[in-house]
């Protein structure tokens, strides 16, 4: 009962603070700029999801710069929009008039209670160009609260992108999922000595479609050549089958690299599914191939 209270307490407080004028226009060049597709009305918050919450915004000079739209819109926004539970909209219009600055009241939607109005507080907007507005913005004090801006389709919840153009956030593939490189020397070689390198792909993995392999062969710690397996699909796209579905090999010709040499097999892989995914942490094996006749070859392998 104690903990109800409190919660209605806090929701039915108002701050009409003094707000800060930007008479100079340096608040058109010194915003924070907030780029947040989720904010647009048109991102619906269902449970299981993070709400946005704004309750650790500081106070300040804020523009919307998504792609969904950069304005805050001025009829009342429905609870369960723009990514949060209870969406922030304007009662009032923006200015028309560049360098214009007004006071509008931004109301809190709390489950469409007093006309989705059900708490308010004043913020300063002010016209910088064509379409670009700044707000002078405070933190709500509880969650989940989010201010709106914008108008435009999002991707879904949990991908990045632009519409269309859709795809999964970055995430980093675990080098724990691919076996130690092991090299050895091709059957039958004996003057052009060939290296196989062999990379088991371990936890089930190999039996993935979404995932672009790397084996990068070294001399001395100078790249002799790079091999991609799985690759050439597009960004959030994958394999048609399972890829490799197999253990990766891949051979270093005898005239890439001088014999005597420390030659190393690097194997990384990287997800298919973001831009932003990055090649995992290599793992290597290395193998030092010394000449002990006319046609023998003596290898020593060892692991990094």
């Amino acid at each position: 009962m104690i903990r109800c209270i409190v919660t209605v307490a806090l929701l039915t407080s108002a701050a009409c603070l003094a707000q800060v004028d930007c008479n100079d226009g340096s608040c058109c060049s010194t915003y924070i700029e907030i780029n947040d597709p989720r904010r647009s009305i048109k991102a619906i918050w269902e449970p299981g999801q993070d709400p946005i919450c704004d309750r650790g915004l500081g106070w300040g000079w804020y523009r919307f710069t998504s792609f969904t739209g950069g304005k805050m819109p001025e009829k009342k926004v429905s609870p369960n929009r723009c990514g949060t539970q209870a969406p922030i909209w304007l009662d009032g219009v923006h200015p028309t008039a560049i360098g214009e600055n007004v006071v509008r009241r931004a109301c809190v939607n709390v489950l469409d209670l007093s006309n989705g109005c059900f708490t308010s507080f004043d913020i300063n907007i002010t016209k910088c160009a064509d379409d670009v507005f700044v707000y002078y913005l405070r933190p709500p004090w509880y969650c989940a609260v989010g201010y709106c801006a914008g108008f435009g389709e999002p991707c879904p919840y949990g991908k990045e992108g632009k519409p269309p153009d859709c795809h999964d956030l970055p995430q980093e593939f675990s080098s724990d999922d691919l076996d130690d490189p092991e090299i050895a020397v091709a059957d039958g070689e004996e003057i052009a000595v060939t290296l196989v390198c062999k990379v088991n792909i371990l936890n089930g993995i190999a039996n993935w479609k979404n995932v672009t392999y790397r084996i990068e062969w070294f001399a001395e710690g100078n790249l002799l050549k790079t091999e991609t397996f799985c690759g050439n699909i597009p960004i959030g796209g994958q394999n048609p089958s399972p890829c490799p579905d197999a253990t990766l090999i891949s051979q270093l010709s005898g005239e890439d690299y001088t014999i005597g040499s420390w030659i190393s097999c690097n194997v990384s892989a990287m997800f298919t599914t973001s831009p932003k995914n990055v090649w995992s942490p290599s793992k290597a094996g290395t193998i030092l191939c010394s000449h002990t006749g006319e046609s023998n070859y003596h290898t020593t392998a060892s692991k990094l």
